[in-house]
């Protein structure tokens, strides 16, 4: 979150941090020889790291006291070369959606959390051992476009909004750089290294500050890439549930009369109190809507609803109940599924922890397959399912990247999410009998953030009714049209800087318009044994086929021609092997 206050548009403020005053000095000579580009005005501050513990700190003292709209942060010793710098920085910035600028940066996060070794996209000239030495990353960049980066080096950062540094959570302050490059990705900005056919600046290598280095990456990484629930544990353990707010949890029925009362019980048991209440049922045809009320009625719900149809109404019901939510989280929970008697408390203690950082959780699950369990081919799904719901987190592209590569790993009866987000996103789209969550948790992770509590606190079984996917043809052929149509769906209104955010390219760190829409065609070339992989592929060729260029660069660049498409189309799509199949 930006700081609140009045900026000035036309005020560019340059921070410069210390540890000798001959640096300083000197990088104050070489400022003071800069362009101002007309109408602006320069506001100088100097800090001397001799004087102060928390740099982050002292930052922050400066955006308090500042007005000025742009921010550069700029290390004593650091000397500007291109007189044009703050106009360069200026061109960058009328690109309202980048937020920071360096010199040199890494277009993935640094492993080792050193920029100025793992840096691959930039130009800088380095003094040391009394020579100047250029080095430039400017990686196949015929166009001479600036760069996407992950993160920057500290030496020199630019800045045009004030959100505050982490003064905080580390112990010192070799850290503090990366940690706000992630403020301003988490924040969805964007950080850019600019082409530079010369460096703009000399940079005096020295020794970083490393004290605390070992403990504060440790910090970072349960911070921001993740959390350890080691640590987050003890704080919700103190969180008051009493003060809480309210959840609506929409407990969804279908021919469930054996399980849908033991579900009820296990929301009722909840260990949180401010709980609202709304079961559906769709027009069962076993007795489910009798077990609902006579169940409902024995635990004397206090805050409850039902929507009971007499018919089927194709999910209608269910759009209807989260209409009615009026819980600042919401959840959905299956009629044969069951919650542990935490589950509730717990997401709720993590989302007020974390507001602001993530929109939603997961948690771990126990998958029961009841007297169903002694069935081989049973015993291998349950163990497939509690692997595959039971993952460590992702970093935060992961999760889309892994649902695009390899499918859904998330258990829907576990999710909660923030209802305000839950309703800007237009819930679950019931278009999809089957893929409904996965089509949400997608257009979820496009802008926001998930967390999976490394707890079993969800009972996610194994009955007939979810057991089968409709069997035969019909079934086979319905799972397989809902995830073409999802993934084609989702890579078209995928943007541009997401994709390239999710897929990251190790050559190019950012690309044209034109050439995402080829990377997006080629995604699934490497699945082609997957025949949903093809289809996808080919529609996005038609679809994208007659816009100027692509065709040529389609084939020049990622080896796909009209050709190739046209032998693909009667030899390698699924419903070419579907025809061919014995079974028809």
């Amino acid at each position: 979150m930006t700081r609140e206050k009045e900026c000035n548009s036309k005020k560019i403020c340059v921070i410069v941090y210390t540890d000798t005053k001959r640096a300083g000095d000197e990088t104050k000579y070489y400022l003071s020889q800069l362009e101002v580009p007309e109408g602006f005005e320069i506001e100088l501050y100097m800090i001397d790291l001799l004087e102060v513990s928390n740099v982050a700190r002292a930052f922050n003292d400066v955006i308090d006291s500042s007005d000025a709209k742009y921010k550069v942060y700029i290390r004593g010793g650091v000397l500007p070369l291109n007189r044009n710098i703050y106009r360069e920085f200026l061109r960058i910035f009328a690109d309202a959606s980048v937020g920071m600028i360096g010199m040199i940066g890494s277009s993935r996060f640094p492993v080792e959390y050193r920029v100025k070794s793992e840096a691959d996209i930039g130009s800088v000239y380095l003094h040391q051992y009394y020579a100047n030495e250029a080095v430039t990353f400017n990686p196949n960049n015929p166009d001479h476009e600036d760069y996407y980066a992950e993160a920057i080096d500290d030496f020199l950062m630019a800045t045009q909004y004030d959100l505050p540094w982490k003064d905080d959570i580390f112990r010192g302050n070799s850290l503090i750089f990366l940690s706000q490059c992630q403020e301003f990705s988490n924040a969805f900005y964007k950080i850019v290294v600019p082409y530079q056919e010369n460096p703009w600046v000399l940079y005096d290598a020295r020794y970083p500050d490393e004290k605390y280095l070992e403990e504060d990456k440790e910090i970072f990484s349960d911070y921001y890439q993740n959390p350890s629930w080691k640590r987050i544990r003890p704080l919700l353990n103190s969180f008051d549930d009493n003060q809480g707010p309210l959840v609506s949890i929409v407990l969804t029925c279908y021919n469930h009369e054996k399980y849908v009362a033991e579900a009820i019980e296990s929301v009722y048991r909840q260990s949180y109190g401010n709980i609202e209440l709304i079961v559906t049922d769709d027009g069962s045809t076993d007795d489910s809507a009798k077990v609902i009320k006579e169940k409902l009625s024995e635990l004397c719900f206090k805050n409850v609803t039902t929507i009971l149809e007499a018919e089927n109404t194709c999910f209608g019901c269910i759009e209807k109940a989260f209409k009615l939510a009026k819980g600042k989280y919401v959840a959905a929970f299956g009629g044969d599924d069951l919650m542990k008697p935490d589950k509730i408390k717990t997401q709720v203690a993590f989302l007020e922890e974390y507001e602001g950082r993530y929109d939603a959780c997961f948690t771990w699950v126990e998958v029961d397959a009841g007297s169903y369990g002694n069935n081989p081919d049973i015993i291998e799904r349950t163990q497939r399912l509690t692997k595959t719901f039971n993952r460590k987190n992702f970093r935060d592209n992961g999760w889309l990247n892994h649902f695009l590569l390899n499918g859904n790993c998330l258990n829907a009866p576990s999710f909660m999410m923030r209802r305000d987000v839950f309703m800007e996103l237009k819930g679950f789209d019931y278009s999809y009998i089957q893929l409904q969550d996965m089509d949400l948790w997608m257009r979820f992770l496009m802008d926001h953030r998930l967390y999976v509590i490394p707890e079993i606190l969800t009972v996610y079984r194994l009955v007939p009714n979810s057991l089968s996917n409709g069997g035969g043809l019909d079934g086979y052929i319905r799972t397989h049209v809902e995830i073409e149509n999802l993934y084609y769906e989702i890579l078209v209104n995928m943007p541009d800087e997401v994709f390239d955010r999710v897929f990251p390219d190790p050559i190019i760190s950012h690309h044209s318009t034109l050439d995402i829409l080829c990377r997006k065609t080629k995604l699934y070339m490497d699945l082609l044994s997957e025949k949903i992989a093809g289809n996808i592929l080919i529609k996005l060729f038609y679809r994208y086929r007659k816009i100027d260029g692509y065709l040529e660069l389609l084939g020049s660049r990622y080896g796909i021609s009209r050709a190739w498409i046209h032998k693909f189309i009667k030899e390698g799509t699924i419903w070419t092997q579907v025809l061919a199949s014995p079974k028809n």
